[in-house]
């Protein structure tokens, strides 16, 4: 039977080699121009041409073997001047391009392979010893110079990223790779933008920002169809029988495994330095390595150091053997180079790194046991464990594997046993080899032991400086054959021939162990799936009910957020529309002064409504994000009244109704945020004009009995006789983007977030509202707030209502930093007609560049925008801050469309002195003036 399973068995090789056999071998050999350009790690060739590598190289010549193709190269010139002559019918084809670079319109005649031949990842790298830039840190990038190669996949992302997020990086565009690398390595830009294959093999940079996986391609003439068939029928082969082949010929050339080992020196120059080897190794550690009786080291070392000595026969390598009891002193010695080699070591690359040592390639991965007496309880056996010093595994996996055991230390494995024996320890750790060795012997017999979960690999370790000898170790390394191995280690592990008594005798008890758990195992199993299936139908369902409530609730907010689109479209289109409008009816009426001041009036009205209609989604939104504050002050409720009283009273009037107001108070002195208290009552106010066409209207303000000490209660009642609201609508008065009808049914403008706003200010001011209403019959929204109360003043403030004095602007010379043109130019307007005299800095740079070269005195005031590129308006202000004085002290007022209260704190933060809100207001720009001008 055995006889027809080896013939059944090489019949199936036989058969796969026949089918795995290149059918193009068959055919006539085609001779093949090759466009071969310099990359470093792709393509590359020696001086005299005769040397060629890469992952290029070696790609097109497994294509070569499967296709029969014979190369002619091509060397001189960059790609581009490759693909030139490719798309001229000069070469044949040229390996290693994008497909965006073959598609920019400059090429007619290429095509590219059915398949990729590599996968690349494209970023943005910088000089390793570049520390401003840190990886993964857009913020860094910003300010940089960044490099890209024209018609590369990179181009476009670079420009996209820079944009997206606002880098303000200088972006030089280059016509090839060899041009960038070189203003990257002259200094001429920071950063350059690559791909892993052209970029990588470069030892001094690193990848800091991943832009995206692009492929790379074999590209074609056209015009050689047979060609191009023949090379894609071969990709289709190799991916069939060589599935790994893309992977393991790019981890050759672009991947290392240790970023500190560079394994690039020929081994020539390894032996002019190596010529005796010291060799550390742990004695009494079968079947690894050991001492014989008769002093000689022993086991799997000596047959892989052999097979290192094998690839060099000539050289007359000299190897000397140390052994050492504990691994500590072992590796301390290699550490300080008192030898040249150790073995073995355990662990990965992290392991090995820690203890400041190179690795090498792994031998072997072996498996680890627990050796203990009676039956297997976990708790019980794992309680104190003896450790060998002579095993090197134990230190490194016992404290990450048993946190709570404790660990007893002796000598040899032989103490170990005689300890568990005592009563002194529960168990030990041994490899799988050495478990075998031990417990065949008959006076340990009686232990028992298990399979543990975790595996560790073996391999050789040098100190840091010994990069060469590991490069040279690596490449004997690769001759040693898996099955010689582990014949070695048979036979370093059994020492005498063993019978199948001994066999049987070995193993029995483990075969019925392993039984055991397999059936516990899957009785478990068992248990855990009918457990897990009931779980996850419960889960299951509970889960359905969620989802179908977040369903109908984001179906409700979803309809909320379209009908607010709706609505917003409408409502800013109207006053759009009016400025439009009368914007064209201005520029026909110029001459005709009284129609022009009409037209102007209502070009006027619609730019507040519609900036109204701006802040009210603005305000939401900062509501929504937490960022509204309460900003108390002291506020005379009279004063208060009254301006809100003017900005209603002439529009009530307007519109035929009777508009009453009332202010019932004992305290009107108190302490609030008069901002967003005023935006209440301008709120309610405004709904009552909005909804009210006839009837009346009125304001109440009285005070209410206050239990706590020192405050007031204030109800703040508004009433009309207006339109009403349907019960049905009525729970939803307060929703966001909620109007029971909208602009073009009403007639009446909104964007249904003003009594959101009112809402969300009551509560933050910790307040109450409450709003009784009725379908044709009108509403009443009915506020409550408790304020600290305040002292009056000792004397009433007086109001300077005198015009303001322009003389004293005349001659006065401004910076204004503002980098919108149109922006600039209203502002200069105004100020020019003020008399001042105007210089224009287009952002933060320039501004603080030109008050450092101006004289002491020169400028009087600084207008400073404060979202500008380059610079901001706030870090210009802290380095002007920063200058000598007199221009330390110049007066800094901030000019920007943020006007939120958190926005003015900034901006007195920075060190600026004053606050003017856009859209600009003469009478504001007026009276900020007036306080800083000297």
């Amino acid at each position: 039977m055995l006889g027809v399973g080896v013939l059944s068995l090489c019949v199936s090789l036989c058969l796969s080699l026949c089918v795995s056999m290149p059918r193009a071998s068959a055919n006539e050999t085609l001779n093949v121009m090759v466009g071969y350009f310099d990359r470093k790690g792709f393509q590359e060739k020696s001086e005299d041409k005769t040397h060629r590598s890469g992952y290029g190289y070696e790609y097109l010549q497994t294509i070569s073997g499967i296709a029969n193709l014979r190369y002619q190269y091509v060397y001189e010139g960059s790609k581009n001047y490759m693909l030139k002559l490719l798309d001229e019918g000069k070469i044949d084809i040229v390996a290693g391009v994008f497909k965006e670079e073959i598609e920019t319109g400059k090429f007619q005649n290429i095509v590219t392979t059915a398949n990729p031949m590599a996968s690349m990842e494209l970023g943005l790298f910088k000089h390793r010893g570049n520390t401003s830039i840190t990886p993964n840190s857009l913020e860094s990038l910003k300010g940089k110079n960044i490099g890209v190669v024209i018609g590369t996949p990179s181009y476009e992302l670079v420009f996209k990223l820079n944009r997206e997020q606002n880098l303000y990086a200088n972006i030089k565009s280059y016509p090839d790779f060899d041009t960038m690398l070189f203003a990257f390595a002259k200094g001429d830009i920071d950063l350059v933008a690559g791909g892993t294959i052209p970029i990588v093999p470069r030892k001094d940079v690193s990848i800091v920002w991943n832009l995206k996986n692009v492929p790379l391609y074999v590209v074609v003439n056209r015009h050689s169809p047979g060609l191009l068939n023949e090379i894609n029928k071969a990709q289709r082969h190799l991916e069939t029988y060589q599935p790994y082949y893309l992977s393991q010929l790019h981890a050759k050339f672009f991947e290392t495994q240790n970023a500190a080992i560079q394994t690039s020196k020929h081994d020539s120059e390894w032996l002019n330095e190596y010529k005796n080897i010291t060799v550390g190794f742990m004695d009494n550690y079968k079947p690894f390595c050991y001492m014989d009786a008769l002093g000689k080291p022993q086991g799997i070392i000596v047959n892989i150091l052999e097979s290192v000595q094998k690839k060099f026969p000539s050289q007359g390598i000299e190897i000397n053997y140390k052994s050492y009891d504990d691994v500590n002193l072992m590796l301390d010695d290699a550490r300080n180079s008192k030898v040249d080699l150790v073995f073995p070591v355990f662990g990965g690359y992290s392991h090995v790194e820690n203890n400041r040592l190179r690795k090498s390639k792994n031998i072997y991965v072996y498996n680890a046991n627990m050796i203990f007496n009676g039956k297997y309880e976990p708790e019980r056996i794992t309680k104190y464990i003896a450790s060998a010093k002579s095993v090197p595994l134990l230190k490194a996996y016992l404290n990450e594997y048993f946190p709570g055991s404790v660990i007893v230390e002796y000598n040899t494995v032989e103490d170990c046993f005689a300890a568990i024996d005592r009563g002194d320890a529960t168990c030990t750790m041994l490899n799988s080899y050495m478990t075998q060795q031990y417990l065949q012997m008959p006076k340990y017999r009686h232990f028992n032991s298990v399979d543990l979960e975790f595996q560790s690999p073996i391999c050789f370790a040098t100190g840091l400086k010994n990069t060469l000898l590991i490069d040279a170790l690596n490449h004997g390394l690769g001759d040693i054959n898996a099955s010689e191995i582990n014949a070695a280690i048979y036979k370093s592990t059994f020492d005498r021939e063993v019978t199948l008594w001994d066999y049987l005798q070995t193993h029995l008890i483990t075969v019925f162990i392993f039984l055991g758990l397999v059936i516990f195992a899957i009785l478990w199993a068992f248990g855990e799936y009918v457990r897990t299936t009931r779980a996850n139908a419960k889960a299951m369902a509970l889960a359905n009910e969620e989802i179908a409530k977040a369903k109908a609730k984001a179906e409700q907010a979803n309809h909320a957020k379209t009908s607010f689109l709706f609505n917003m479209s409408h409502d800013i289109r109207t006053p759009m529309n009016a400025i439009t409008g009368f914007t064209t009816l201005l520029e026909k009426n110029l001459d005709d002064k009284e129609k022009s001041v009409e037209y102007l009036s209502k070009i006027q009205t619609a730019s507040n409504y519609l900036l109204d209609i701006i802040n009210n989604v603005l305000e939401m939104a900062r509501i929504e994000s937490g960022k509204a504050t309460i900003d108390e002050s002291y506020v005379d409720l009279k004063d208060m009244e009254q301006n809100v009283v003017a900005v209603f009273e002439h529009a009530f009037k307007q519109k035929g109704i009777a508009f009453t107001h009332i202010l019932d108070v004992e305290h009107n002195f108190i302490f609030c945020d008069e901002t967003k208290t005023k935006e209440i009552v301008v709120n309610m106010l405004s709904n009552a004009l909005k909804y009210t066409n006839a009837g009346s209207a009125s304001l109440s303000v009285s005070e209410l009995p206050c239990d706590k000490e020192g405050y007031g209660t204030y109800r703040i009642v508004v009433k009309d006789t207006g339109i009403g609201m349907s019960k049905e609508f009525l729970p939803h008065i307060f929703d966001q983007f909620a109007r029971e009808k909208n602009t073009t049914d009403s007639k009446v403008v909104g964007t249904g977030l003003g009594m959101g706003i009112v809402k969300k200010y009551v509560e933050l001011l910790g307040g109450t509202i409450n709003v009784e209403s009725e379908m044709g019959k009108g509403s009443t929204f009915t506020v409550e707030l408790t304020h600290k109360l305040a002292e009056a003043p000792k004397q009433s403030n007086t109001e300077n209502n005198e015009a303001a004095d322009l003389s004293k602007f005349q001659g006065k010379r401004i910076l204004l930093a503002e980098d919108n043109e149109l922006n600039a130019e209203i502002a200069i307007t105004i100020l020019e007609e003020f008399g001042f005299v105007v210089e224009h800095a287009e952002d933060g740079v320039i501004a603080v560049d030109m008050v450092s070269k101006a004289a002491a005195n020169y400028y009087d005031l600084i207008l400073m925008d404060v979202q500008m590129p380059n610079m901001d308006g706030y870090e210009a202000t802290k380095k002007i801050r920063m200058m000598d004085e007199p221009k330390c002290s110049l007066p800094i007022v901030a000019m920007t469309a943020n006007v939120f209260e958190e926005d003015r704190r900034n901006a007195f933060a920075a060190g600026m002195d004053e606050f003017i809100g856009k859209p600009l207001e003469i009478e504001e720009i007026l009276k900020v003036l007036e306080k800083v001008v000297r």
